[in-house]
């Protein structure tokens, strides 16, 4: 689901160069020659190249999302609210709780450069430890919804990130995950397959639950902010200003 436009800005890099040019030439000419550098002349044999440099951002609500319990293995939540993370037992038996999530990213361009990336989950519910780590890690296999605790996909270990109890936003830096498997694909498109959160699932000792908003919420939605840039063609310096490619 599309809530949010991807934003485009041009910044511009400034170079300068010193040409050899007739000092006869306007001081203040400005040329552009096609949709390349714009060459402007500042005397005594100098011009100054202003070349555009195309960057955006990219900050969007999940496509899909939900979680599975191992207690409720032919329960779906695809619909619920809530994104759970947890491992703890009760009179039902021990429940694994895990998260997945997908991200469409063709609207970024395939020959992008990927700055930055992070995932923002909002935490508004938790209890078991003061602090555990959450794991996110890569899905290798294609998933939808609805979606059961006897058909998870395959995963392979990514990122980590340390949660609270305390409510509020929680973010895990996926940078890499983006930039090798994701740009320029959407979700369901091999390798972009998503991301599943789960945390320690071994012992007692590691009891706990972690409550996130999902897509399905009223507010605080889950969004994935990519930041990157467009790399432009190598350009040579010329004796007078030339149409640049």
């Amino acid at each position: 689901m599309r809530t949010r436009a991807t934003c485009i800005s041009i910044v511009l890099k400034v170079i300068t160069a010193s040409l050899l040019i007739p000092r006869s030439a306007p001081a203040t000419a400005l040329a552009s020659r096609g949709g390349g550098a714009q060459h402007q002349y500042l005397g005594d044999g100098r011009y100054r190249a202003v070349i555009p440099v195309l960057s955006g951002t990219y900050d969007q609500r999940p496509y899909i999302d939900t979680y599975v319990d191992s207690v409720a293995p032919k329960s779906s939540y695809c619909t619920n609210a809530t994104l759970a993370v947890g491992y703890f037992s009760d009179e039902f038996g021990t429940h694994r709780q895990r998260t997945l999530i997908g991200f469409h990213l063709s609207s970024i361009p395939a020959n992008a450069e990927v700055t930055s990336a992070r995932l923002y989950l909002y935490l508004f519910a938790a209890w078991g430890q003061s602090s555990v780590t959450i794991y996110a890690r890569r899905i290798t296999s294609g998933w939808n919804c609805p979606l059961y605790w006897d058909n998870l996909p395959s995963t392979a270990g990514y990122t980590s990130q340390s949660v609270t109890t305390k409510p509020g936003w929680r973010t895990w830096n996926v940078t890499s995950v983006v930039r090798s498997y994701w740009l320029g694909r959407n979700f369901g498109v091999s390798p972009n397959y998503g991301l599943e959160l789960r945390g320690p699932e071994s012992s007692s000792l590691t009891d706990h639950s972690r409550h996130f908003r999902s897509l399905n919420a009223s507010s605080n939605k889950p969004h994935l902010v990519v930041e990157y840039v467009i790399p432009t063609p190598t350009r040579t310096v010329t004796r007078t200003p030339t149409r640049t490619r």
